[in-house]
């Protein structure tokens, strides 16, 4: 499990599990692992794995290019995925409840920094709006300026590079998924 480190170096917390109220502002470079992990969290979540949190909503930010209010990231999360074929008053109760992340992967694919001031705007709205959700992460690219949300205290953090074990363990995963692929094309 990979683990964040907030950038001022006073904190260092697993990237497996939400605890209490928690805002994390996930940053690194291309390739190290942001999305990945982020995955991972969500599967730990949806297995039961995560603390003070049973569900997750994931948000491709990619996908917000054009609507970035609190409303629209609602929803975007209430006509996608899992709960796309639900009652539209579903996401707002799983959020009222307050077991709910909500992880909003790729600040900086959003290209336009008018839309990324909007979709600043729209969490803060999402947040004040669903105060009994306290358990968000968004994560960007380094160059980008950190997101403004007046008093919702995001935090900070960098993933911590991978140990040489966990290099060998993640290199030997991936190495028998593509062994595995290749033998389902040979008709193996």
């Amino acid at each position: 499990d990979r683990t964040l480190r907030s950038v001022d170096g006073k904190d260092e917390r697993a990237l497996t599990a939400f605890s209490g109220d928690q805002k994390i502002y996930l940053v690194g470079e291309p390739g190290e692992g942001k999305s990945t992990s982020i995955a991972q969290l969500c599967e730990n979540i949806a297995l039961g794995k995560s603390g003070s949190v049973d569900s997750v909503m994931f948000v491709p930010l990619h996908a917000l290019q054009d609507t970035a209010s609190a409303d629209s990231i609602v929803k975007w999360i209430a006509t996608h995925g899992p709960a796309a074929h639900l009652d539209p008053e579903f996401v707002p109760a799983m959020l009222h409840r307050g077991k709910t992340a909500i992880v909003l992967d790729g600040f900086d694919e959003i290209s336009e920094k008018r839309k990324r001031e909007e979709l600043s705007l729209g969490l803060s709205g999402l947040i004040e709006r669903f105060p009994e959700a306290r358990n968000f992460m968004l994560s960007s690219r380094p160059w980008i300026e950190k997101p403004a949300m007046p008093g919702k205290d995001f935090n900070r953090y960098e993933l911590s590079p991978l140990s040489e074990s966990q290099v060998v363990d993640l290199f030997k995963s991936e190495m028998t998924g593509v062994y595995v692929r290749a033998l389902g094309e040979a008709g193996e």
